[in-house]
Parts: C-alpha cells; sequence; structure tokens
C-alpha cells in the first residue's frame, strides 16, 4: 500500500516492505517462521540490493543472551557454578527460532512503523520465555530508518543479559568494498570481507570514538549508527566471510538490570540504518548533523564556550608520559621541562600512573599521588 506521502507498507504472511522515495526494506519469513531481512536498497539508480543471497545462510534480526549465576542446564548440574559467572553457560534466542510472529503495521502520514512481536519464546530448557518486539520506523522524507527492540523476560532461572540488534547480515562485502569503523581517528578496511574478526569497539573510548559504522563502494554507502544522546554503553561489532564476500554488524546493547530475574530492556534510543548516495564522507555529516545536538557538542566550539578552561584553550602541544618507576617523578617533571622550552609554546602534559594505585583499578578513587 502506497500512500500520498510516498511511504510504502506491505504486510503478508511471508513478506513485509517499508519504503519511502530513498530506502527500500524487505522482510521476509523464514521456513521455521522466522523473520530476516532480505532487501537492503537505496530507491534511485543505482537498484542495488547490498543483502546478497547466500545458500543456507540467514542471519537473525536480533540475538537475545540470558544468563544467571545460579543457573545450570539441566544436563550440566554436576559443573560448577563458577564456570556460569564466567560466562560458558549462555541460554540465547534470536529472530529465527519457530515461534508465532504478530506483525502490524501504522502509517501516521508523516511516518510508517512495521512492528513484530515474538511471543513466548523459548528461553531455557524447562520452558520459561520471554516477549521481543522489534519496531522499525520510516519517516515520509528521510534516507534513515530508526530501529528499537523491547524484551520481557518471564524466567525465573535466567535474566537478560544482553542484546545484539539491529544485526545486519549478509552485507554485500565485493573487493571495491570498504569499511569504515570508529578506531581513533577512523580506520578503513579494504577489502571489508577480508578477515573473520574485523573489528570491536567499546563506546565510548578510544578504540571506538562514535556510534556511526559504514560500508561502502564510494558510490552508495551504507549508514549504521546509534543515535544516543545519553552515550550508554555499548559495543560496535563486524564479521567478515571472505568466502562469501559479506559482512555483518551489529550494536550489543545491556540492559542497566542485566542478570536480575523476569528483567525488561527497552532500547533507550534508535539505530538508525539506511543507504546514502556518496562515500563514507556523506554518511560522515548526517552523523555530524546528529551529533552537533548531542550534550557533549552542544554548547557550540571549544574556543568559545565560557566553561573550558583558558589555559586548554591556549594549550598548543601536549606531552605524554606515565611515571612507572618509583623515581620517575623527578623525571618526567625534568622532561616535560625541557620539552616546553625546546618549542617554546604552551605545553601540558598527559600523566599517566601518577597516582598509587594500579593502573585503571580502584577507579574513581584516584589518590594518593605518588610523592
Amino acid at each position: 500500500m502506497q500512500t500520498t506521502n510516498g511511504l510504502v507498507v506491505e504486510t503478508s504472511q511471508d513478506r513485509l516492505v517499508l519504503a519511502n522515495r530513498h530506502l527500500h526494506l524487505e522482510f521476509t519469513c523464514t521456513p521455521e517462521g522466522g523473520w530476516a531481512l532480505s532487501t537492503l536498497r537505496r530507491n534511485g539508480a543505482p537498484d542495488r540490493n547490498w543483502i546478497v543471497s547466500a545458500a543456507g545462510r540467514v542471519t537473525p534480526l536480533w540475538r537475545a543472551r540470558f544468563l544467571h549465576e545460579q543457573y545450570l542446564p539441566p544436563d550440566e548440574g554436576a559443573r560448577s557454578r563458577w564456570d556460569v559467572r564466567l560466562h560458558e553457560n549462555w541460554v540465547e534466542a534470536d529472530s529465527l527460532i519457530q515461534s508465532q510472529v504478530e506483525v502490524s503495521a501504522q502509517d501516521d502520514g508523516e511516518a510508517a512503523t512495521l512492528r513484530l512481536v515474538w511471543r513466548a519464546l523459548p528461553v531455557t530448557e524447562t520452558g520459561e520465555t520471554a516477549d521481543v518486539t522489534v519496531s522499525v520506523t520510516l519517516q515520509a522524507d528521510s534516507p534513515l530508518s530508526q530501529w528499537r527492540m523491547e524484551a520481557q523476560s518471564t524466567a525465573t532461572s535466567v535474566g537478560l543479559w544482553e542484546t545484539h540488534f539491529p544485526i545486519l547480515g549478509n552485507l554485500a562485502a565485493r573487493e571495491e568494498t570498504t569499511l569504515i569503523v570508529p578506531a581513533g581517528w577512523g580506520q578503513a578496511i579494504c577489502p571489508a570481507g577480508a578477515e573473520e574478526e574485523l573489528y570491536q569497539g567499546h563506546y565510548p573510548s578510544g578504540r571506538c570514538v562514535m556510534q556511526l559504522m559504514c560500508l561502502t563502494d564510494d558510490q552508495e554507502t551504507i549508514y549504521f549508527a546509534a543515535a544516543d544522546p545519553a552515550a550508554y554503553y555499548k559495543r560496535l561489532l563486524v564479521k567478515g566471510n571472505s568466502a562469501q564476500e559479506s559482512v555483518e554488524m551489529s550494536i550489543v546493547q545491556y540492559p542497566e538490570t542485566m542478570g536480575d530475574l523476569r528483567n525488561r530492556y527497552a532500547s533507550p534510543y534508535a539505530v538508525e540504518i539506511g543507504v546514502l548516495p556518496g562515500d563514507w564522507y556523506t554518511a560522515a555529516k548526517h552523523y555530524r548533523s546528529w551529533a552537533l545536538n548531542a550534550p557533549w557538542t552542544v554548547k557550540g566550539p571549544i574556543e568559545t564556550r565560557a566553561d573550558t578552561p583558558q589555559w586548554i584553550k591556549e594549550t598548543v602541544l601536549w606531552a605524554n608520559s606515565a611515571a612507572l618507576a618509583a623515581d620517575a617523578v623527578e623525571r618526567i617533571v625534568q622532561e616535560t621541562t625541557a620539552f616546553a622550552d625546546y618549542f617554546g609554546v604552551p605545553t601540558a602534559l598527559h600523566w599517566y600512573s601518577w597516582h598509587e594505585i594500579p593502573f585503571d583499578d580502584h577507579y574513581p578513587d584516584y589518590f594518593p599521588a605518588k610523592p
């Protein structure tokens, strides 16, 4: 069904369509009754589906892992609970599990939403269950769709620990395709599907400085980003398959009640997915337009902000050092002073291990400092 605003929403027993003039998404029902994304393409030339057909390889839309330190599978009762706490006994469910899925669609004139609900998914051998809801929304004139997930566990032996959502699998990664990930200043990996473990970034960190990943052939670019202004902790993952020339992207989200029994999780942010014309720079500009309204940038450039110390604004050069040895403090002071004198510009020191506590331990209690 196409509406007057150009939105297309179609639902049937084996196929779902959500589209506008920019983006076309199709979901296909698997023989087991689950659902997977089968088409991801930009509406317009070139008419290309980024989901490659792979015999016997279907990627779920989501994956949920359940865990509790007291849970032991019935056939492993002799194993120690310490093993369970080391995460060796995940209980896992995904969107491909045989189940009854409720599908609905809504169009309010400005946006259309597909909603899929998995009811009473079995999550333990004893029949304990969970409900999972996925919603995908597309604005009438936006190239990006918004994906959200909710999960409610009714289990009394395990709790929801993490969700992998959304999962974009079987993405075409031919020789000319480049993966862009937010490691450090940014990293380009080409060919994109050359290795199985391509990227894992813990956001926020130096290894994952943005919530954006891209796959591009320089003509079109897949945009995959969390629109999360609260900067919740998450993991960005990319896996490759060189034999099938494909990659899989996903975001691992963590409930605040992870491990609690009968716990519930609703994504506090949307993940935006689309196909943009142009290369990675086009995607970066989209992300920038969003990021400029995030709490960490909305106050404007550092040079004009009143809450930034003047000495930081005036610092031209930074030195980096660490006081690992007991007698290193005096040496670092002397070396840094000489360093600043040599360059003759305002200089600051990024000083690691100035505290007596072990590195990356006991935070946020840094003191006392080394004498």
